[in-house]
């Protein structure tokens, strides 16, 4: 049928089916100057230089590790101990594993301003780590600067929701602001990801204590000071749930004494 179509010579305008297939493309065949094909080969040229450039482009260098100064009084012993710790991690600054050697050892040490420096450093360096803002949050709190701990903390668990450490630390918080619904939401959080932390389970204990849950709070503290008799918080906040509930007031009265309340 096509072919009689074609025939028709009354159409002399309709091309041929076989002309249509054959004929080469003037737009794609033969059409590029020498002076595009230049031009592309300059641009081809440029973007592999760049490409090179990029790669061998250094990496920036790690920031510089805190140092005692020579004025700084401290212990004979603990300067030995920062100094070798500055020596095992100088070929290491910009690894944040290695380099929290020396945040931890001023950190022990008492040095906090100089502790804080060198975890915001690790901070730079493993920005997708939550301990190392978690142990930036402590060093604020240890320095007195509670507000700013908050905030830290609140930020952290925006980033970070199931970092428990961070949660029990915002929980604890929370409790002596005396927010109790807070402080119980926090410390579920805490402990549906870290159900065996101690710590937690007393926060919990001393929640039921303040809500007037002594009962509650008894069985708790009872497994946690089998299993961390030297908890001293623990203890004295057995021996106030034992008074509460009408437990020996003898045993009672030596746990809170003994306790840290």
């Amino acid at each position: 049928m096509l072919s009689r179509m074609h025939q028709n010579t009354d159409h002399p305008a309709l091309p041929r089916p076989d002309s249509v297939r054959l004929a080469p493309s003037r737009s794609r065949v033969g059409s590029r100057s020498p002076h595009s094909i230049g031009l592309a080969l300059h641009l081809l040229a440029a973007l592999l230089l760049l490409g090179g450039a990029v790669a061998c482009t250094p990496p920036e260098p790690p920031p510089p590790l805190t140092t005692l100064g020579a004025d700084l009084e401290i212990d004979p012993l603990i300067r030995a101990r920062i100094d070798r710790t500055l020596i095992a991690v100088a070929d290491q600054a910009g690894n944040a594993n290695e380099r929290s050697a020396l945040a931890f050892v001023y950190d022990a040490n008492g040095l906090e301003e100089l502790a804080a420096r060198e975890y915001e450093v690790l901070r730079t360096l493993a920005p997708r780590d939550p301990l190392w803002p978690y142990r930036i949050a402590i060093g604020q709190l240890d320095r007195g600067l509670h507000a700013e701990a908050k905030t830290a903390l609140e930020t952290l668990i925006e980033q970070h929701s199931s970092f428990g450490p961070a949660l029990h630390r915002l929980a604890i918080l929370r409790l002596s602001d005396g927010d109790l619904a807070g402080a119980r939401a926090l410390v579920d959080r805490c402990l549906a990801v870290l159900p065996n932390s101690l710590p937690a389970k007393v926060t919990l204990a001393d929640i039921h204590l303040r809500e007037g849950k002594a009962d509650l709070a008894l069985p708790i503290l009872e497994t946690v000071t089998r299993s961390a008799p030297d908890d001293m918080h623990a203890r004295f906040l057995l021996g106030r749930a034992m008074q509460e509930t009408g437990g020996d007031a003898k045993v009672a009265e030596v746990l809170r004494s003994e306790g840290v309340g």
